[in-house]
């Protein structure tokens, strides 16, 4: 319950339910648009590469589900750093050419020795 008082009237509001209407979580009336989610990650103190890594991924979702992606910021913060880690690692080095020829170019084998009978006189 609580009490208003208006230019000298004083009046009396009941409210019916479990939670009384003042202690209610304010609701957001504002939605999460693009625009405000990119100057949200341009303000945070990262570096650039993960920061475009998150632009990309933020206009990949549709505008609905902006809120979720906001939420789920630092899942998003994690996967665009090992993006940029992914994309900056040094390629390996490459592996020595083997030294199989083809039957052609190969040397020639020598002949099988001749099998040798142990039990022979």
């Amino acid at each position: 319950m609580s009490v208003r008082n208006t230019e000298g009237f004083r009046f009396t509001v009941v409210t019916t339910g479990n939670a009384d209407v003042d202690s209610r979580k304010p609701t957001k009336l504002r939605h999460t648009t693009l625009d405000s989610l990119l100057r949200a990650i341009d303000a945070k103190s990262m570096d650039e590469q993960v920061k475009e890594e998150l632009k990309k991924m933020a206009k990949g979702y549709p505008e609905q589900a902006l809120e979720s992606w906001k939420k789920n910021f630092n899942l998003h913060v994690q996967r665009a750093r090992q993006k940029v880690r992914d994309r900056n690692k040094p390629l390996p080095a490459p592996e020595p050419e083997s030294l199989d020829l083809p039957a052609s170019e190969a040397p020639p084998q020598p002949p099988p020795a001749p099998a040798v009978d142990e039990f022979a006189d």
